[in-house]
């Protein structure tokens, strides 16, 4: 089959990134409404726990092998047409693994779990109820994995929309009729994503299941891991570490109470983040450009677009931030100074968010992991230090510099990688003729929806 055409691919990302752009700025409002509810109805220090027994989740998650999720997005993604039969092998074994893992960390946290209670002052029962999300986990992953691959980004966001509207209405149903608590509020995540799945049954493509032997088990370790998902998964497995484990850290220095300031703030600037979701469109379409000046035009441009997307972005969460802590949750107001440190970082995140799927697409996970590891060994050295010497305004301190960091070792490594790649100040700024051209396809493919919107 030919190499997609410029237009295809154009067309695939903007119809990806609109879908994700219109949901998530839907999905949005109903999360900040959950988390709304959650920080209203838990004492600081249970939100706190709460935001503990969610890293312990996410620290586990590591042996779901996350980075190889876009591994496998992006080769199947490359070979679903010239070789479905090792398509659908790589996808079969992927999840196959990931439904052995959830059941065995199901177990270690149902019947294990007093023996990590300490880190949530004894609160065993937190971890039970983690261990759902273990056992549904593995179902997500897979649904969300085969809706990439087919670019079926509308099921993506029904699956979210519909999670995310359970989680809401269980909240607030236990908020009325009982009180709510850190077991109560990490069941709702479960069932919830229990719903979610159960909808995905709905969900009409082509079985990728297959029956799998040894010889799609080598080809799986081969051609996932052996090649470049071996740096992919070592990748992941620091910035894991360091995410999961920053909320420990601070908890041992500052209290649980800390952990819950910390974590609003940063949730607040995940919120932001998520307002332009191009990197999980990415993921899929960037391996279907060969051609590299192509690719290189195609990376110059979204990082161009993400950049300036973003400094709006930061400029609409600062203002709107203080504006929702105080008269939302005003005894939460203190984390609004961590929130202003924090979001210095997010004009760079446009960078980021291109720059990670290019690093797959390019092959490039080697270069990757060793740009993790640097940021993970300066993120805890900064973390511990910066605590010791300025407190929790430290910790948020640690956070912004290795975010900015991130970002432009990042772009120094994909312009080693992509030499035709261009991006400069001066080039964000100007406008080109190829600005006009994309804006204008822009203007006629919005009139054009707009105009079918009104007809109905």
């Amino acid at each position: 089959m030919s190499q997609p055409t410029s237009q295809k691919i154009g067309h695939a990302i903007a119809r990806g990134t609109a879908y994700a752009t219109i949901g998530n700025m839907a999905l949005r409002v109903i999360d900040a409404a959950v988390a709304v509810l959650l920080l209203v109805g838990l004492s600081v220090y249970s939100y706190g726990l709460y935001t503990l027994a969610l890293a312990s989740y996410s620290f586990w998650t590591v042996f779901f092998l996350p980075a190889l999720q876009n591994v496998i997005v992006s080769d199947v993604s490359a070979t679903k047409q010239s070789n479905p039969a090792q398509a659908h092998s790589l996808f079969s074994v992927y999840s196959y693994y990931l439904c052995i893992v959830g059941v065995s960390l199901w177990a270690l946290f149902f019947f294990g779990s007093h023996h990590f209670a300490y880190w949530l002052d004894g609160h065993g029962e937190y971890l039970i109820a983690v261990s759902w999300l273990f056992l549904l986990a593995p179902f997500e992953t897979i649904f969300g994995v085969k809706a990439a691959i087919m670019l079926d980004f509308g099921w993506v966001l029904a699956f979210r929309v519909i999670r995310s509207v359970s989680r809401l209405a269980m909240l607030v149903a236990l908020t009325w009729f009982s009180a709510l608590s850190v077991t109560y509020a990490i069941e709702a995540a479960a069932l919830s994503l229990a719903i979610a799945i159960a909808a995905t049954f709905f969900y009409k493509r082509e079985t990728w299941l297959s029956w799998i032997g040894w010889s799609d088990i080598k080809l799986f370790w081969k051609h996932s891991i052996r090649t470049h998902g071996k740096w992919a998964l070592a990748e992941d497995a620091f910035n894991s570490s360091t995410q999961s484990v920053q909320p420990f850290i601070i908890k041992y220095f500052l209290g649980a109470e800390a952990v819950a300031l910390i974590s609003l703030a940063s949730n607040l600037l995940s919120y932001a983040k998520s307002a332009l979701p191009i990197r999980d469109v990415l993921f899929p379409i960037l391996p279907q450009t060969e051609d590299r000046a192509q690719l290189a035009r195609y990376a110059g441009k979204l990082m161009k677009y993400a950049t300036i997307a973003y400094v709006g972005i930061t400029v609409a969460a600062s203002i709107g931030a203080p504006i929702v802590t105080h008269l939302l949750i005003p005894k939460y107001a203190p984390a609004l100074e961590l929130f202003y440190i924090l979001i210095l970082s997010l004009p760079v995140f446009g960078i980021r968010s291109v720059a990670v799927p290019l690093f797959y697409t390019l092959k490039a996970q080697k270069a990757l992991f060793f740009i993790i590891v640097s940021r993970t060994i300066l993120g805890f050295v900064l973390l511990i230090g910066l605590i010791q010497l300025f407190g929790l305004t430290g910790a948020a301190a640690s956070m912004t510099v290795v975010g900015i960091v991130t970002a432009i070792s990042y772009l120094h490594e994909i312009r080693r990688q992509l030499p035709q790649l261009r991006i400069s100040m001066k080039e964000i700024i100007q406008i080109d003729e190829v600005d006009m051209l994309i804006l204008g396809q822009i203007k006629t493919y919005v009139g054009r929806k707009v105009r079918i919107l009104f007809r109905q």
